[in-house]
């Protein structure tokens, strides 16, 4: 043969299932469903653009351009058999169907290659009416198409030295199978059942990385049995199974019996489940997972018994589009639904146990990690053992937002547990030395009670300070960097440690001496581990301050300040802006740019007379402008406030009814109606155009002090002489600033005056000229009455 091509080929082998037994048995009918095969392999392989390589017997070898069109090919042929099948129940016809991609040898008539012997292994290893398809293949489809696959982890195929994962999709197919309960080829029936990927105790030997990969391999076989069989396995159905791994296995079940995930009794003959919930004692299960567990697995068990009882053995949903595994796979017997609710539940439990271990792992990890960057690191991980100061999930915040709330949480819990505890403290403690004083005073044991109780009591009362200080510290800051806010975290590490370490010094030398002066007077052990204790301490205060130096030197260096003022003049500008609305983005600007311009002023880019005149008007302004983007911000929403649409409304109203009535009294009042409204109208546009001519005032805030820091960088690069010339420039740029400071203090004065006081006093005129034409015809009326009477 003369080599054609050599290229990378998605491979799909197929094998009907006891076909040699068939042809013994009835050899005319199983060529016709072998014809039957032939022909819909073959379409269906056309169909996906799959190219027939050769066939042997009753098995395909076909060639794909992708692995989609190649496991979307293996799928169609699964759905086409289960509708023969169910069609044809005296001519079931089972294929095992295997995939793999790998590089290929082709030739004229045949192909060649490693690749094809790993797809007709996969094949071989595969479950009557299954599709079984490497972990290639499985990389390359996933996301891609609709299906269910069950992962098989690493498989051992014969002549196949490679390590090969696999995983298998579950047709319904299967149902036709009459050994479908039976263990795949090739694992031992009597024998432990064997883990996916895992190698029987005799090959494995002992390794440490294999032992801790067994160890993950018997707990997802434990949690993927659960899960089948709708109940917790027993510690006895769980040595049965997997008991031959060895030591690695008898941990991993006496754990998971432990946290409640298997069962440590199972329920005798007659006994309700009830009975044998209540018989399982509270320190059967871990404190912190097994009670969240145990009320789900109680679902569970009462769900499986009713299912049982009901004897349901239909099938959920069909093949294809109704329910196949297109749509998420076969779904098996079900009953009433309420196991695998019950299942589905428990499930959801255990991934918020692992949830809540992946993020003690990660916690683990990041003060690792610190202890071997901080030379207070050592002192430092202890936090992690600590009941008071022990971290939480703060500490794998990026956002600092977010690190923010859940400081403020944490020091709200730490001050009311604080509170709890105390009073509790001087409750308990004062009834326990009345007992100790007046019912049993031989021996003074209550002191002890209380010297150890109140080491909780300390070290709760330092949290609880160290909790309000992040908390407040944090209130402070502006938003950190992902970057910056890492160098924070380490910044309260070290001071938490320093806070818990004085707590303890503080504590626990005196619950030693009390105890020590009580029961052994006569020699004072104490002092010893007082003193290891103290010189410990004394190290620790020795590297703090180098340690929290070089933190914060790091940190300000990144943020670009040069203290914890400058940062938290930030923290105070971004609070500040809030306030101010849609104008908060001008108001940044203008503190940031001042905020450089000081810096340069202090950096000795001025004189010292300069800065001292300077650096005040600046604050002014920046002042000024603040309270200018806060009214304006004050005057949008009084002028939003306004009803512009309805007054247009009843203006109109008005004038149409003036126009309609023939009254002259009607008439004048509806004059005056709508010359009020018309004031109001008049008013209303008047604050729009004083609001507009703030905003251009606000918009251009900032081109002054650019300006300035303009000036300043190329005073810089000046000589002595120029020097002098642009400094004189920059005094009569401050002397402009001073004068566009006063034109912001008009504006703001102009703000903070009464919107509506305008109306009021044009309304208080127009009365006025309504009150004079009366005025002058009562004083004309009076005339006239006394020329008459003179006449008389």
């Amino acid at each position: 043969m003369e080599q054609k091509d050599y290229r990378l080929a998605a491979i799909m082998y197929t094998d009907i299932v006891g076909f040699s037994r068939m042809m013994e048995q009835n050899e005319s009918g199983t060529l016709e469903l072998l014809h039957l095969h032939n022909a819909i392999v073959t379409q269906l392989a056309e169909k996906r653009h799959g190219t027939v390589i050769k066939t042997i017997g009753d098995a395909f070898l076909v060639d794909f351009r992708n692995t989609v069109e190649a496991l979307q090919c293996a799928m169609d042929i699964q759905e086409a058999l289960y509708t023969h099948n169910k069609a044809n129940p005296g001519k079931i016809l089972l294929l095992r169907i295997g995939l793999h991609l790998g590089d290929i040898y082709f030739f004229e008539n045949d192909a060649l290659g490693e690749g094809i012997n790993i797809a007709s292994r996969l094949q071989s290893f595969a479950k009557p009416g299954c599709v079984c398809f490497s972990q290639d293949v499985y990389n390359q489809v996933i996301n891609k198409i609709d299906f269910r696959a069950e992962k098989l982890g690493r498989v051992s195929l014969k002549n196949i030295t490679k390590e090969i994962h696999a995983y298998e999709i579950t047709s319904p197919n299967v149902e036709f199978d009459p050994d479908h309960d039976k263990p795949r080829p090739g694992f031992p029936v009597a024998a432990a059942k064997p883990l996916p990927g895992t190698a029987s105790p005799a090959e494995r030997g002992y390794d440490p990385e294999a032992a801790k990969a067994v160890l993950n391999d018997i707990r997802t076989a434990i949690l993927n049995d659960t899960k089948t069989m709708g109940r917790r396995l027993t510690v006895d159905e769980a040595l049965e199974r997997y008991g031959a791994y060895g030591v690695e296995a008898r941990e991993v079940i006496a754990s998971m019996a432990e946290r409640g995930l298997v069962q440590k009794r199972v329920p005798q003959a007659g006994q309700s489940q009830s009975g044998t919930a209540a018989g399982q004692s509270s320190s059967d299960l871990a404190a912190d997972i097994g009670r969240a567990v145990e009320g789900i697995a109680r679902a569970i068990e009462n769900s499986v018994n009713d299912w049982q009882k009901s004897g349901s053995r239909e099938w959920h949903g069909s093949w294809g589009n109704h329910g196949g595994y297109r749509d998420g796979g076969a779904r098996g017997r079900h009953g009433d639904g309420r196991a695998e609710q019950a299942v589905r539940k428990f499930s959801q439990a255990a991934t918020k146990i692992e949830t809540v271990l992946d993020e003690k792992r990660a916690i683990k990890e990041e003060y690792k990690r610190h202890a071997e960057e901080v030379a207070t690191g050592k002192w430092d991980a202890e936090l992690r053992d600590s009941e008071h100061f022990k971290p939480g999930s703060e500490e794998l915040e990026t956002d600092f937002s977010r690190y923010r709330d859940k400081l403020e949480a944490r020091a709200q819990k730490a001050s009311s547990g604080f509170v709890g505890n105390l009073l509790s403290f001087i409750g308990v403690n004062a009834f326990l030395w009345y007992i100790n004083l007046n019912i049993v005073p031989g021996f003074m044991w209550a002191p002890i009670v209380s010297a150890a109780w109140g080491t909780g009591v300390v070290s709760g009362f330092f949290a609880m300070l160290r909790g309000r200080a992040k908390a407040a510290e944090a209130g402070k800051l502006p938003d950190l960097p992902p970057n910056a806010l890492d160098i924070y975290k380490k910044i309260n590490r070290v001071r938490d440690g320093m806070a818990m370490h004085f707590a303890s010094v503080l504590s626990v030398p005196p619950l030693l001496f009390t105890i020590n002066l009580i029961t052994s007077p006569g020699f004072l052990w104490a002092a010893i581990p007082s003193g290891i204790m103290a010189l410990s301490f004394l190290g620790h205060i020795i590297s703090y301050p180098g340690t929290m130096r070089s933190l914060e030197k790091k940190l300000w260096r990144l943020l670009g300040v040069d203290s914890w003022r400058d940062l938290f003049h930030s923290g105070k500008n971004r609070r500040t802006a809030a306030g101010a609305g849609p104008y908060a983005s001008v108001y940044a600007e203008v503190a940031s740019i001042r905020d450089d311009i000081v810096k340069d002023i202090k950096a000795g880019k001025g004189s010292d007379e300069f800065g001292k005149d300077m650096i005040p008007m600046l604050n002014r302004y920046v002042e000024q402008v603040k309270l200018l983007s806060q009214s304006v911000n004050e005057i949008d929403g009084i002028v939003a406030s306004i009803p512009t649409g309805e007054l247009l409304r009843d203006r109109e109203k008005l004038e149409r009814q003036r126009s309609e009535t023939t009254s002259q009294t009607l008439k004048a009042e509806y004059g005056k109606s709508i010359a009020e409204i018309e004031r109001q109208e008049k008013a209303a546009h008047d604050l729009e155009d004083q609001r507009e001519v703030l905003r251009l005032r606000l918009s251009s805030s900032a081109n002054a002090l650019k300006q300035i820091k303009i000036d300043m960088a190329r005073m810089k690069a000046l000589p002595e002489t120029g020097e002098r010339l642009a400094m004189e420039e920059l005094r009569a740029k401050a002397g402009e600033l001073s004068g566009y400071l006063d034109d912001l203090r008009t504006g703001y004065a102009e703000t903070s005056a009464d919107p509506y006081e305008e109306l009021e006093r044009l309304a208080a005129e127009a009365d006025a000229r309504q009150k004079l034409p009366a005025a002058d015809g009562a004083v004309k009326n009076a005339d006239d009455t006394e020329g008459d009477e003179a006449g008389r």
